[in-house]
């Protein structure tokens, strides 16, 4: 863990490498930004997805912590109400909220050591899951990450995947941001249902953004899945 102006930040690196700054050889020119679901960055599995992440795509994993410091309780205390606690919590959290702690990550990534930042990171690329997959589009629609993966996406707007498609100055045909969105979806999800994922779908077919669509059966919001990594030595890891 890592305070990253403030912002507290679980970093993870690949076996046999050093961070940049106790390290006079290894430098990274690429990482994924890791963005969670509504439990935060301190969930056990949170850290062990990212830990397999960074093993096998060979660079660091950095996921910050969207909720400062008071994500949704993964134990909920007696008389907990889910609905009228949700949505409590999207008046705390939201764009206005998240956007500066992502912009402050992005920036210090491509900062120079000497400056306090992570060695000039120039290549970036994110995951999210629920809550944190809205984020990845937004990412995508302001340039700021080259890629993106986005899986069971929460409170995602069209107008949003509207933005992947950026109009040139008095030029009324769109010019799609060449950034690549992968999304893995629930078959039945009561936050992100099929009308909305058609819906997307739809958009980003008509924006001719590249992008790529899987929807998983018998399988709810937040479903459960089991990574499996052919590099030797890793453990099987079962997630929800």
């Amino acid at each position: 863990m890592k305070s990253i102006h403030g912002i507290s930040t679980y970093i993870t690196f690949p076996p046999g490498t050093a961070p940049p700054e106790n390290s006079k050889t290894q430098a990274w020119n690429r990482a994924i930004l890791f963005l969670s679901e509504v439990h935060g960055i301190d969930l056990p599995n949170t850290q062990l997805l990212a830990d397999d992440l960074s093993v096998a795509m060979r660079c660091p994993v950095i996921a910050p912590d969207l909720f400062r410091g008071s994500p949704f309780p993964f134990e909920k205390p007696e008389g907990w109400n889910d609905d009228e606690e949700l949505e409590k919590y999207q008046t705390l959290h939201h764009p206005g909220t998240v956007d500066p702690i992502l912009q402050t990550i992005i920036e210090w990534l491509g900062q120079p050591l000497s400056a306090g930042g992570f060695g000039g990171v120039t290549n970036i690329g994110a995951i999210g899951y629920c809550f944190g997959g809205r984020y990845v589009i937004r990412l995508l629609g302001s340039g700021g990450i080259k890629a993106g993966v986005v899986n069971h996406p929460s409170f995602v707007t069209m107008q949003e995947v509207e933005d992947l498609a950026l109009k040139e100055p008095k030029d009324d045909c769109p010019r799609t941001v060449w950034s690549p969105l992968a999304i893995f979806a629930a078959e039945e999800d009561d936050i992100f249902p099929e009308a909305k994922r058609r819906q997307m779908e739809d958009v980003l077919k008509r924006i001719g953004a590249t992008w790529w669509c899987s929807t998983f059966s018998h399988t709810t919001h937040g479903f459960r899945y089991v990574v499996r990594l052919d590099t030797p030595g890793l453990r099987e890891l079962t997630l929800s």
